[in-house]
């Protein structure tokens, strides 16, 4: 069993089961007996599973008969990509609600402990405020520990499961496939274009989460420090989302034109190259 999984959580959040391989990294150079090994949520036969299971999701889903075709979110998404996924935005979005309500709230009243410039006693004492400079602490390194490893969850395992099982739908595919069956050059289309773009986007949306929870600890804060004044800010910021969106709405038109372009793109070399195929095949480059 590995290192990581015998590890309890308060070693896990503080990265403590890295220690004794680090320090005996520092006295002498490492051998392969001292590397860990892999956690058992990485390894071969888990993934396998879920695997399975997504084949077996993709499945029921294409019985289903949805309106407009089945869809892959409920296949590969949600049997490899969903767990990771939902974690990632859990931890996102507290670390937006803890850097845009929880820290400012204890940063004002670690402001108001101290002692003011006419003389006049602080608001709390001594102890009270030492112990909002620890509280502070904690939460400016809870909300990067949250961040931190909410991307890798929902940015980088989460896409990455998706885009790897649905390489392997398409490859199951593939090999049900005939000749002469289907557009020449979907399969490349597909996967070497719209997957890897996918992925690209995928990676984005752990921000959805931290924007969200970002968005509401805001405005609480924003009410709680200036009050009333603060519907201002708010209606100007409703008014910057309705022009963004129209802007986003005309842009979208123009994103469906690039990626058609990117396919056709992508045909032709592949065409292309197939014709470069004949020429060198039948000898034909001294007569062109």
């Amino acid at each position: 069993m590995s290192t990581y999984d015998t590890a309890g959580s308060f070693s896990k959040v503080l990265f403590l089961w890295c220690g004794p391989l680090a320090l005996r990294g520092w006295r002498r150079p490492l051998h392969r007996s001292d590397i860990p090994t892999t956690p058992d949520a990485f390894r071969s036969t888990p993934l396998g599973d879920m695997y399975a299971d997504a084949h077996a999701d993709w499945t029921e889903e294409r019985s289903r008969g949805r309106r407009g075709g089945p869809n892959v979110a409920y296949g590969p998404g949600r049997a490899i990509a969903g767990s990771a996924f939902f974690l990632g935005q859990y931890l996102c979005g507290l670390s937006g609600f803890l850097v845009t309500l929880v820290r400012p709230l204890l940063l004002r009243e670690l402001l108001r402990a101290m002692p003011p410039i006419d003389g006049s006693p602080p608001a709390y004492s001594v102890s009270l405020a030492y112990g909002l400079a620890v509280a502070l602490a904690v939460v400016v390194w809870l909300e990067n520990y949250t961040r931190g490893l909410g991307l890798f969850y929902a940015g980088e395992v989460a896409p990455l499961r998706f885009t790897a099982a649905a390489l392997q739908l398409i490859a199951t595919k593939l090999m049900r496939l005939h000749v002469a069956e289907g557009r020449d050059g979907l399969e490349t289309s597909l996967a070497g274009n719209d997957l890897l773009r996918l992925e690209g986007l995928l990676k984005l949306l752990p921000t959805a989460g931290a924007s969200l929870t970002s968005l509401v600890g805001g405005l609480i804060a924003l009410l709680l420090t200036l009050g009333p004044v603060g519907l201002v800010g708010l209606g100007l910021m409703t008014l910057v989302i309705v022009l963004t969106r129209h802007i986003a709405q005309q842009g979208k038109a123009v994103q469906m034109a690039m990626l058609k372009a990117a396919d056709q793109r992508v045909n032709v070399m592949r065409e292309i190259m197939e014709g470069a195929k004949v020429v060198k095949m039948q000898v034909w480059v001294g007569s062109l």
